[in-house]
């Protein structure tokens, strides 16, 4: 445990990242403060989709000409302050502007995502 001095005075300029470890340490999961996937973190969840668009409907795969994979938060950084790699989904440019435009969003394991975050079934 750390003082709340400390606290306050890392908060002040830096940026904290949280890493969850298994009895092995291997790395399981990490957030952290900053708004966007560190490079590390892209390859992580990019490996884990097999660079394919998380969306249901969508056929689109990294290596794919003209197509462009986004990260995007399922809980938004404006809206909790932390980034994690298990709360971002990896889906395509048509399905990122469907989401931003307000719609709703299946993914391939049958969450459903939205403009403001992960829908409730």
């Amino acid at each position: 445990m750390l003082p709340a001095s400390v606290w306050q005075a890392l908060a002040c300029g830096g940026a904290f990242t949280r890493l969850v470890l298994d009895l092995r340490g291997k790395v399981i999961e990490t957030s952290h403060s900053s708004r966007t996937l560190k490079a590390h973190e892209r390859r992580a969840l990019y490996a884990h989709t097999a660079g394919r668009c998380q969306g249901a409907r969508a056929t689109r795969f990294a290596g794919q000409p003209g197509t462009v994979l986004h990260p995007h938060p399922t809980d938004p950084w404006n809206r909790c302050g932390t980034t994690s790699l298990t709360d971002t989904a990896v889906i395509c440019d048509c399905c990122h502007i469907h989401v931003h435009h307000g719609h709703h969003l299946r993914l391939k394991d049958g969450r459903l995502l939205g403009p403001d975050g992960w829908i409730e079934a």
